[in-house]
Parts: structure tokens; sequence; C-alpha cells
């Protein structure tokens, strides 16, 4: 068990960088547990060399090696809003006009709802019905009712609407 601790290698085999790790034996398992996370997307190299010997201390016939590939790196990246209709700070909109916003990405579209994309007065804070829709990388404010001549609307998105990797 003693002689798995240096003869059980991990490695990418890329460039052929060493892992840093710890190995753990139980029974006739022995278990590399890497020190960092290993990166998304690549093919590594597992090792165990002929200085790993049983009880009797009988070592390997050839050293066992074999291949695996991990998993696409998850995506942590928070979406954007890239655009904006009406503008911000437009004036002159037309009174049956909706708000919108494109994103960056693609959003879970259960997320874009009238909780997390609100429509407000800007003077008193009055909270405008509406509907919301989502048409690709666009979610949509239908306000129910024409809007009000003359006022400052705010329309605001929340951390509650998330892309489809929950950011």
């Amino acid at each position: 068990n003693a002689t798995l601790t240096t003869a059980f290698t991990l490695a990418t085999t890329a460039g052929g960088a060493a892992i840093n790790g710890q190995v753990s034996v139980s029974g006739n398992t022995a278990t590399f547990t890497p020190l960092t996370i290993l990166n998304g997307s690549t093919q590594y190299v597992a090792t165990v060399t002929t200085a790993a010997r049983d009880a009797a201390g009988n070592a390997l016939a050839g050293d066992f090696t074999w291949n695996f590939t991990t998993a696409a790196a998850p995506d942590t990246t928070a979406p954007t809003v890239s655009s904006t209709s009406p503008p911000n700070g437009a004036a002159g909109v037309p009174l049956n006009s909706s708000a919108s916003a494109s994103f960056s990405e693609s959003m879970t579209n259960s997320t874009l709802n009238t909780a997390s994309f609100t429509l407000k007065t800007a003077s008193g804070g009055t909270t405008v019905a509406g509907t919301v829709t989502v048409s690709g990388l666009t979610a949509t404010f239908l306000p129910a009712s024409a809007l009000a001549s003359g006022t400052l609307y705010s329309a605001t998105l929340t951390t509650a609407a998330k892309d489809a990797a929950g950011n």
C-alpha cells in the first residue's frame, strides 16, 4: 500500500504536466485525489508504475496507464444585457410601447417574468401591470394598458433572471 503513494501519478496528456495530489488506499482500491480541480475538456493520463508492490513485495509486470477526458468546464459567466428598447434615456416613446432587453447568452425563459422584469413609474415607483414574453435572446415587457404621456418609466431586470447555466 505504501508503494502506491509514489507509483500512482496523474498528468495532462498535452504537456505531460504532473498533477499534484494524494493517493489513498482502501483494500484493493487506490484513489488519486487531485489537490486542485481538474481543468475542463482536458485529457489526462493516469499511471500506476512498477514501483507499486503487493504485500509480498512483487511488482506489477509493467506500468498500467489509462486515459480519460474531463467534462466541459461549467459556465460561471453571468449574462449581461446587450441592448434595450427603448434605449436608456429615450424621449418621445410612443404610449403603446413595450420594453425589451436582449441578453448576451441564452436565458432560462421561466426566470424571465413579471417578478424579475418590471416596469415602474420613476417618480412614484408605481408598478405597471403587464406580461413578459421571450423570443430568442430577448425578453419583452408588454404593458397591460397604454403608458401615460409625459411620464418617466424605469425598467428593471433583477438577479432572479438566470441564464441556461443558472448564473
